[in-house]
């Protein structure tokens, strides 16, 4: 309950003495803009009878009587008439200037105060033509004083009267207005108190006669009702009971239901469809899966807190349920929330009047986001257990076909060896040769089944020392010379040395790999470029200096759809097809872990007849 005002200084007049107040000013407020009107016409009035009128004719007068002294340039006939217009009290000064604006006659009287004046101004004219001009100026110091004094006077008798009138007025109203409302208010406090049975008596019949009749017949009529009253407020207090015990027992049935609401594990809202789906009901596992709360969200429209798009989609589907006499389920409903990005599993039912209206629509809503993740994660795990299976069978299938090749190709040529031995026949140098060629191969595809092995196992260890990079290159070309000696290698390489803190094993497997393989690719006598160069990237928005190590050839080329996969494991390019080149596909695999291990990157550009280029960065970090 706010607290109750108190009443402010004209609120506490009476009755009697608002219209007592009322009366007087409507007659002094009219009665003193009258008086000012009447005194300040007065004043103007006479300031024109008594001072600006006469100065116009003294003007006029003189400027009439000097035209025959101005025209005739006598000075002394102008003097006369100028002097005796001084003589009029009041003037203060009297000039005549003649056509060169020079003084030709004046006067002047120092003894009048110059507080006031007032001046007039006349051309001298004769026959139209002008031969001079007059200034006449006046003192109405005494003109003033004269005219205040006479306002006093006037005042002071306005004042009188109206002084007058207002003592006649308050007598008027005391007796005519001031005695009657008197009692009458007395009266009414005596039926505010519960008075009924003291009737109020007035002699004559006017208006204040017939007010107090009404008020008669107003407490007869209140007395009634009082009893009337107290009838009811013993039937009412009977009602109040029987309703305080109603609205107890369904204060308690909410309260039940609120707290069955509370304690359901899924989460419940209600919206108000005649309010626009306004929202009515949020109960606690609401507030916990959305982080709404609902003193927050209650009273409010999912467009108050979800995104345009997130909210329409909301209003579509309850416009969509609004409609449905069943139950509408929606298995996943993606949502966006301060959170996070949920899926739900949601219900919705409307609840309906008596008249069958829709009324509210009833939603259960329950988070499936951690249900999805583990179905999606236990089918991921059964693809990718598939999927490796694949590969495992795969890579059997390819490690058996790629290493009985070599196996039988060696054991063939073991078997003729030993056979031409034991005829005493001498063994040429080809056979010696092929057979070590097919125990290189057979060599190279168990080292790659091994570092296959431990990078998979994450124990493929780096020995990084400093290590001068275009030495470790050449020595890799060196031994390409021996092997390849028809396939020419050109090496581009700056004058001066790089230095790099890498493991120069690994990192010589990667160059022999990617020569090996353009050697492969390219055609008999056609030159392989191995270029090296420093570089700047860009890494973290600050420049970082690496060198690139890139092998070019002049092959076949790869096509974008295999360059997309040159580097998983298994992969082979579209010319091994070609080319009949063996091998288990691991290589530039391999390659990559390596590079990546070393914080490198390795990459390849290539257009079908066009050649490739196979290249890859080091970061240049400091060997100290």
């Amino acid at each position: 309950m706010s607290p109750r005002k108190r009443p402010g200084r004209w609120t506490s007049i009476s009755l009697r003495q608002t219209l007592i107040l009322g009366s007087v000013l409507c007659i002094l407020l009219p009665a003193l803009l009258l008086g000012f009107f009447q005194i300040i016409t007065t004043f103007n009035e006479r300031i024109y009878l008594e001072a600006r009128l006469p100065l116009q004719l003294y003007a006029d007068l003189l400027s009439n009587g000097v035209v025959a002294a101005v025209w005739n340039i006598d000075q002394e006939a102008a003097g006369e008439q100028v002097n005796a217009i001084m003589l009029i009290p009041d003037i203060v000064s009297v000039t005549l200037t003649d056509q060169d604006r020079k003084i030709f006659a004046s006067g002047n009287n120092s003894t009048l105060s110059i507080k006031r004046l007032l001046r007039e101004d006349r051309e001298v004219l004769h026959k139209g033509e002008w031969i001079g001009h007059i200034t006449m100026v006046l003192s109405m110091d005494r003109i003033y004083s004269d005219v205040q004094r006479a306002l006093t006077k006037l005042g002071a008798t306005f004042l009188a009267q109206i002084v007058i009138s207002i003592v006649f007025i308050w007598i008027f109203f005391e007796r005519c207005i001031g005695r009657p409302l008197k009692s009458i208010q007395q009266e009414v406090i005596r039926i505010a108190h519960g008075d009924f049975n003291r009737p109020l008596h007035w002699g004559r019949q006017d208006e204040m006669g017939n007010l107090i009749l009404g008020l008669n017949k107003m407490r007869k009529e209140l007395a009634i009702l009082t009893r009337d009253r107290e009838k009811h407020i013993v039937d009412l207090e009977i009602t109040r009971e029987l309703l305080e015990k109603e609205s107890a027992h369904k204060e308690e049935r909410e309260k039940l239901l609120s707290t069955i609401l509370e304690a359901l594990p899924v989460a419940v809202f209600a919206k108000d469809i005649q309010k626009g789906f306004q929202i009515t009901i949020w109960n606690k596992k609401a507030e916990e899966l959305t982080n709404l709360k609902a003193q927050d969200y209650i009273g409010k429209y999912d467009s108050d807190f979800f995104p345009k798009e997130q909210a329409d989609y909301f209003r579509a589907q309850d416009i969509e349920a609004s409609k449905s006499h069943s139950v509408i389920e929606i298995p996943e409903e993606v949502v966006q929330i301060p959170k996070g990005v949920m899926l739900f599993h949601t219900k919705k039912i409307v609840i309906r009047d008596p008249n069958g209206d829709p009324k509210f629509l009833l939603g259960i809503t329950e988070d499936i986001t951690q249900s999805k993740q583990v179905a999606v994660a236990l089918l991921a795990a059964k693809e990718s257990a598939e999927n490796n299976a694949r590969i495992k069978s795969r890579f059997l299938d390819i490690a058996a076909h790629e290493l009985r090749t070599p196996l039988t190709a060696a054991s063939l040529l073991l078997q003729l060896t030993q056979m031409k031995l034991t005829q005493g026949c001498p063994v040429q140098v080809a056979t010696l040769m092929r057979l070590s060629a097919q125990l290189s191969q057979l060599s190279h595809l168990v080292v790659d089944l091994l570092d296959v092995s431990r990078l998979e196992r994450g124990v493929l260890p780096l020995t990084r020392k400093p290590t001068d990079l275009i030495a470790l290159v050449s020595e890799c070309l060196d031994n390409f010379s021996l092997q390849a000696p028809n396939q020419p290698i050109e090496f581009k390489k700056p004058e001066y040395k790089i230095e790099l803190n890498i493991d120069p094993v690994r990192i010589c497997q990667v160059v022999s790999n990617l020569i090996d393989n353009s050697i492969k690719y390219s055609p008999e006598n056609m030159p392989i470029e191995v270029v090296i160069k420093k570089t700047k990237t860009i890494k973290s928005q600050k420049p970082l200096e690496s060198v690139r190590i890139s092998v070019i050839d002049r092959g076949p080329g790869i096509s974008e759809k295999h360059q997309a996969t040159l580097f998983k494991p298994f992969a082979r390019g579209a010319a091994d097809s070609v080319t009949g080149s063996s091998g288990l596909g691991l290589g530039l695999f391999i390659c990559n872990e390596i590079i990546t291990l070393h914080g490198g990157t390795i990459g390849v550009k290539s257009k079908l007849g066009a050649g490739a280029t196979f290249f890859f960065e080091l970061p240049q970090i400091s060997v100290a």
